[in-house]
């Protein structure tokens, strides 16, 4: 039995936001539209998602699935990234990335 353990992202301080291109879906990138009273509207998974990030959050990334995280804020944006180094989806070579 093989345990596939996700990679995880913490940020201990800062915004930003995080795409992630996961296979499958379209290359393209969406915010997410948001409804009168700060409800997030409902629509089809055409594209890929932007997350907004801010201070305490903990995403799972799935092992293999590329990603990038950009600053949106206005201080420095700290990003821990924990990773299964010895898992192959995450490696195209012996080299961590």
């Amino acid at each position: 039995m093989i345990l596939t353990l996700m990679n995880y992202v913490m940020l201990p301080a800062g915004t930003g936001v995080l795409g992630m291109a996961i296979p499958g879906c379209a290359e393209t990138y969406e915010e997410p539209q948001w409804e009168k009273g700060g409800r997030p509207q409902l629509q089809q998974d055409r594209h890929q998602k932007v997350r907004y990030l801010k201070q305490g959050d903990l995403i799972a990334i799935p092992p293999g699935v590329p990603y990038w995280t950009y600053n949106y804020g206005d201080t420095p944006l700290i990003i821990i990234t924990l990773l299964d180094t010895s898992n192959k989806l995450n490696q195209l070579d012996r080299i961590p990335r």
